[in-house]
């Protein structure tokens, strides 16, 4: 019998849970059109707060919340414009355009955000400025 052998591993449990970074623009956007369709939509999120025990000793606990999310579209004169944000940085389509305008109405906002996550997110033209913007957000330890 010959064995068919593979430089590949098995992957960690911590890179398997992970979503990635089409998988958090995707949640991302549809956020935003659940807060277009509805102003009082809210997602749920896990934040780490104070706890404080009996002694008065100071912890770190994970606590589910859940909160408004902040829109990335605002109005300036009859038009709508759309700044996408990947975290708390904004994701430009092309380079020095970091927003897009969208037309006079909501609607238009999420005609485009559906264009953006249909035909630009799920088709993967996004890609590489996602993977450059996660690597832009990561957390840099000395």
């Amino acid at each position: 019998m010959d064995l068919k052998l593979s430089p590949r591993s098995k992957p960690l449990v911590k890179d398997t849970r992970r979503p990635s970074p089409q998988e958090i623009m995707e949640r991302a956007i549809e956020g935003q059109l659940g807060l277009l369709a509805d102003p009082k939509f809210t997602v749920k999120k896990y934040r780490y707060v104070d706890d404080y025990d009996r002694e008065g000793n100071k912890t770190k606990v994970k606590r589910m919340t859940s909160g408004k999310p902040r829109s990335w579209w605002w109005r300036e004169g009859d038009v709508y414009h759309l700044e996408l944000r990947y975290g708390s940085y904004v994701l430009e389509l092309e380079d020095g355009m970091s927003s897009v305008v969208c037309g006079p109405t909501k609607e238009d906002i999420a005609n485009v955000l559906r264009h953006i996550r249909d035909d630009l997110l799920l088709t993967g033209k996004l890609d590489a400025r996602l993977e450059a913007m996660k690597e832009r957000a990561r957390w840099k330890t000395p």
